[in-house]
């Protein structure tokens, strides 16, 4: 029966209900239920007209679960503003990785100068090493100066530096070449 309403709710986009089913995610305990209440409150939240709180956001960034962490990254992304972007860094960070990975996937669509580092932060390990230079690629010659000064930092591994330089290629560029020529000139010969 519970379905059944949540269903209707989710297909007859019933806005009066969003408080109803935000109450009633914070209590449930079964899974299939709960994915079926982020999924309606996804669809009401996207198709209403009046923009998501911030109060309901940070909520959800701080929840103990991580399936709403994982919908407060996409919501953030829908509503980006100062205060979201300061939620999305501790998400960046998050201990879970479909959390992170969908912080990481958000931040690309942003285009943050507050986000840079984290995403280069994240090139250091090998399981989100992947989603972080697709993010980077995508942000472009944005991150060009802050891809050049992680390669600086000299706690930054040899297979950082390598994956920096190969992003860096990727973009491309004068002020690229310009970067990249240096990094040959200052080369230790072999």
């Amino acid at each position: 029966v519970r379905e059944y309403i949540i269903v209707t709710i989710k297909q007859e986009k019933i806005y009066d209900a969003i408080p109803a089913v935000r109450k009633r995610m914070d209590v449930q305990d079964e899974k299939k239920v709960e994915d079926l209440l982020l999924s309606t409150l996804e669809t009401l939240y996207l198709n209403q007209e009046e923009a998501l709180t911030y109060e309901y956001l940070e909520m959800l960034a701080r929840s103990r679960q991580s399936s709403k962490r994982e919908y407060a990254t996409k919501l953030i992304g829908k509503e980006a503003t100062h205060d979201t972007i300061i939620l999305l860094t501790d998400l960046l960070r998050d201990l879970d990785s479909k959390v992170r990975v969908s912080a990481i996937v958000t931040a690309s669509k942003i285009h943050n100068p507050l986000l840079y580092s984290i995403l280069v932060d994240n090139l250091g390990s090998r399981l989100y090493r992947g989603a972080a230079k697709t993010a980077l690629l995508n942000l472009g010659s944005d991150v060009v100066i802050t891809l050049n000064d992680a390669y600086q930092k000299t706690d930054v591994t040899t297979d950082v530096q390598a994956t920096i330089l190969a992003v860096l290629g990727q973009i491309g560029g004068e002020k690229v070449q310009s970067i990249l020529m240096d990094k040959l000139l200052q080369a230790p010969p072999l």
